[in-house]
């Protein structure tokens, strides 16, 4: 009879230490346990953010806004068309290039990319002279002669000997009025038209890019008004 007293009381306190382990002990520890968690992410948050901070602080501003003004250049906010015709007759210079003309389309809208203008330009010059009328117009790292806008070229379509002007250092006809088939550096006078590329940040013109048909048309211009041009073909007879 002794010993039912000691078996309620062990019962009891067996109940005492499950209940205080479910109530009190558990949810404390999933507590803390929880709560370390939260620490250990805010710590690597912290060592994150740390990190970029270093990084940014590291920045060159100045290398910054020089990249930015580049790229504004390459792509500019207004298609800027008479620049380029400048700069373009510029480079056929240095080159040796006779320039013959450039048709740039409207501005269209493309998938992917910036407000696109697609250019045709017609040029005679000898080989090597092309090439480095090419290397010029596209920037290439041994570009001689700066241009500010990004131009890819597409394609290059090549035509030996016309006969119909001479091409010299300066890009001009051979003097006397004879016309000769062989340019300055002695190859022969190469008739090459160039599909090629270049872009802008302003959006199309409406109807331009909804494939309509009164965007802004190319029309003929001279290289003497080629400086108040927006769109045309710009022809240099020389």
């Amino acid at each position: 009879m002794k010993r039912q007293p000691l078996i309620v009381v062990a019962a009891l306190t067996v109940v005492a230490l499950l209940a205080w382990f479910f109530l009190l002990y558990k949810p404390i520890g999933d507590d803390v346990s929880s709560a370390n968690k939260r620490a250990d992410t805010a710590n690597a948050t912290l060592t994150s953010l740390d990190s970029q901070l270093r990084a940014l602080r590291s920045v060159n501003v100045t290398d910054l806004k020089a990249q930015k003004a580049k790229i504004d250049a390459e792509v500019p906010a207004e298609p800027d068309l008479a620049q380029f015709i400048l700069q373009a007759d510029d480079i056929a210079t240095e080159s040796g290039v006779n320039w013959i003309s450039i048709n740039p389309s409207p501005p269209a809208a493309v998938a992917g990319a910036p407000t696109t203008i697609a250019l045709q330009i017609q040029i005679q010059a000898g080989f090597f002279q092309l090439l480095d009328y090419l290397r010029d117009l596209q920037q290439d790292a041994s570009a001689t002669k700066s241009i500010d806008r990004l131009v890819i070229v597409d394609s290059v379509n090549v035509s030996a000997g016309s006969g119909t002007t001479g091409s010299t250092t300066s890009g001009t006809p051979a003097s006397g009025t004879s016309s000769s088939i062989f340019s300055a550096d002695g190859s022969p006078v190469l008739t090459v038209g160039l599909s090629a590329r270049m872009f802008t940040r302003a959006a199309p013109p409406v109807n331009a890019a909804a494939g309509g048909t009164t965007g802004v048309t190319p029309t003929a211009t001279t290289a003497a008004t080629a400086t108040t041009a927006a769109t045309g073909t710009t022809t240099r007879n020389n």
